[in-house]
C-alpha cells in the first residue's frame, strides 16, 4: 500500500544513486585541468636563482633582498590569507583563483620588466 506523505515528511527521491551535475564536462577532464593548474602553479624554476637575479642583473644588495624584500613578502602573504579564505567563501573560488593568477602574473612582470625600487620588489 503506497501513503501519501504527511507534513513535514520528504517524498524519497527517485533517483538516490545519480545525482545531477551542473557542469557540461565530465568529471575526468575538470580533474585533470585542476592537477595541471596546481602543478604549474607551483612548479617555480625560477625560484632557486632568485636572489642571483636580483643581486647580479637587478643590482640590488644581498642585504636589502634578505632584509627588506623576502620578510615584507612572507609577512604579507601571511596577512592575506585569512582575508583570501573569506573572500573565496563570499565570492567564489573561481574569482579568487582567477584574481591570484592575475597576481603572481603581475609579480613576474615587475620582477622582469620593473625599476630597481625595492618597494616595487617587495
Amino acid at each position: 500500500s503506497s501513503e501519501m506523505p504527511q507534513d513535514g515528511e520528504q517524498q524519497p527521491s527517485a533517483s538516490l544513486g545519480s545525482p545531477k551535475r551542473s557542469s557540461a564536462l565530465p568529471a575526468w577532464p575538470v580533474l585533470a585541468l585542476v592537477c595541471g593548474f596546481t602543478a604549474l602553479q607551483t612548479f617555480k624554476p625560477s625560484e632557486p636563482y632568485l636572489v642571483p637575479f636580483m643581486h647580479c642583473v637587478r643590482g640590488v644588495p644581498r642585504s636589502t633582498i634578505v632584509d627588506s624584500i623576502f620578510p615584507f613578502w612572507t609577512y604579507a602573504q601571511l596577512a592575506l590569507l585569512p582575508l583570501l579564505s573569506a573572500g573565496s567563501e563570499l565570492v567564489g573560488y573561481r574569482a579568487v583563483v582567477l584574481v591570484g593568477m592575475l597576481g603572481r602574473l603581475a609579480t613576474l612582470l615587475l620582477l622582469l620588466y620593473g625599476g630597481d625600487s625595492v618597494f616595487l620588489l617587495q
